[in-house]
């Protein structure tokens, strides 16, 4: 029972943080600048290729996630966790076919590649994390949400938040992070 509260409470944060990302109104640019709203924006990565060809990278860090949800933003400077997904959407229904591509590579600004935690061995917190993650995103995306993929990463130094790079290598294409990250909290220095 101990293991099984952290992981419904991260859960809950995460499920409150997707709804409040699909619940936001469209417009042409963000009016808060700032805090979780400028890391969202910065850290969700899409890229329309034409024709219907789209890729996604999403890497949850912990300046996305509000300060008053500490236990959300721990997990996330433990671990780098990346949801990626490469389709086809037909413009008139909607639908989408999701695109084969081998699972992403991740590395530093000093070419550091680091290693993904194969799914049996996430750790419980991580792993109520991505499950949370994961049933958000096929309510908000639809079918592409479905064809949504994540990944669990140790760090490898990477931290949002510190100067530095965090590369992801995926569909034929490298989305490159810098660090910090919008919405890092400035220490006076």
């Amino acid at each position: 029972m101990s293991i099984l509260r952290p992981v419904l409470v991260l859960a809950t944060v995460l499920v409150g943080f997707c709804f409040v990302i699909v619940s936001r109104d469209a417009s042409a640019r963000m009016w808060q600048r700032n805090g979780p709203a400028a890391a969202e924006d910065y850290l969700f990565i899409t890229d329309n290729r034409g024709d219907g060809h789209i890729v996604m990278v999403m890497w949850f860090a912990p300046p996305m996630i509000s300060p008053a949800q500490q236990p959300a933003r721990e997990l996330l400077s433990r671990y780098v966790v990346i949801s990626t997904v490469a389709a086809k959407v037909d413009p008139a229904t909607g639908l989408s076919q999701k695109a084969s591509w081998p699972d992403p590579v991740l590395s530093t600004d000093k070419g550091l590649r680091l290693n993904p935690i194969p799914e049996a061995k996430i750790p419980p917190a991580a792993a109520g994390f991505v499950t949370a993650a994961r049933s958000s995103m096929q309510q908000a995306l639809g079918v592409l949400g479905q064809s949504t993929t994540w990944h669990v990463f140790e760090p490898g130094g990477v931290d949002a938040c510190k100067p530095g790079e965090l590369r992801v290598r995926y569909a034929d294409e490298t989305y490159t992070y810098k660090t910090p990250v919008p919405g890092c909290e400035v220490k006076p220095g």
